[in-house]
This record gives structure tokens, sequence and C-alpha cells, in this order.
């Protein structure tokens, strides 16, 4: 609990299951840039800052990382 000024506020956790999600919203792939292999982006210079930059997922990027 948390008083600022004359307001006190009451923080909580609550917990929720997010596998139900998936049938709510549904995700959907996108086909329409194309797919390249961690060989391709070396071929084309690519660096990790520039997956970064482009906002690839953490873990693809610490991925391409150790393959380099």
């Amino acid at each position: 609990m948390t008083s600022v000024g004359e307001a006190t506020i009451i923080r909580q956790i609550i917990s929720y299951c997010m596998s139900e999600l998936p049938s709510i919203f549904p995700i959907e792939t996108n086909n329409q840039f194309p797919k390249f292999t961690f060989a391709e982006l070396s071929k084309l210079n690519i660096t990790s800052q520039q997956l970064y930059r482009w906002s690839a997922p953490i873990d693809i990027i610490e991925d391409y990382q150790y393959y380099l």
C-alpha cells in the first residue's frame, strides 16, 4: 500500500492464464516478408545490432551473435 498525498494506492498481483489467449486472439503468420538463415544474413554482412534495430526477437539476436 502506498500513500500519495491524500490518496491511497493499493497494489495487487493478479494471476492469469495465457493458455486461452491463442483461441481468443489467433496469431497469424506473415508470409509477405522473406525468411533468412543465419548463413544468408552473415553473407549479407548483417550485424546483430542491425537485427536489434529491425526489432527482431532478442533470443534470435542472441543466437545469431553466437553464430557469428
